[in-house]
């Protein structure tokens, strides 16, 4: 899972550098305030660990669709050679790729999401 914040300025996401699996322990990070600076327009300003949302980490997403072609195509070749055509491959590999598209959203991502600490005032520094 990615931690990514929007920027107030251009309205795009970008991610955060610290790695929490909830709010509790990212406030532990980086304070209940921290400043950012916005890596696609440069703009910098306080946020609050309450702006911080997680997002599927699209890397893991990748492999398991990686692994699944592959799945596909050696198993699809494997039984081709013996002379047979079976859809054991696809079953398989597709099931991979299912797997992989499906932690799109995992419980941690939504546990996260869900959760927001109690805001205290901000301070004028």
């Amino acid at each position: 899972m990615d931690l990514k914040i929007m920027c107030t300025k251009c309205l795009k996401t970008f991610k955060l550098g610290e790695k929490a699996d909830n709010r509790t322990r990212l406030m532990e990070q980086t304070g209940e305030y921290f400043f950012r600076k916005c890596r696609n327009c440069g703009y910098e300003r306080k946020y609050h660990v309450n702006d911080v949302k997680a997002h599927p980490n699209n890397a893991k997403m990748l492999v398991y669709t990686v692994i699944g072609i592959v799945f596909i195509v050696v198993v699809t070749l494997f039984f081709w050679g013996l002379g047979y055509i079976t859809t054991f491959g696809f079953v398989i590999g597709g099931g991979f790729i299912a797997a992989g598209l499906g932690s799109q959203r995992t419980s941690s991502e939504k546990a996260f999401n869900s959760y927001k600490i109690q805001m205290t005032p901000k301070s004028s520094n």
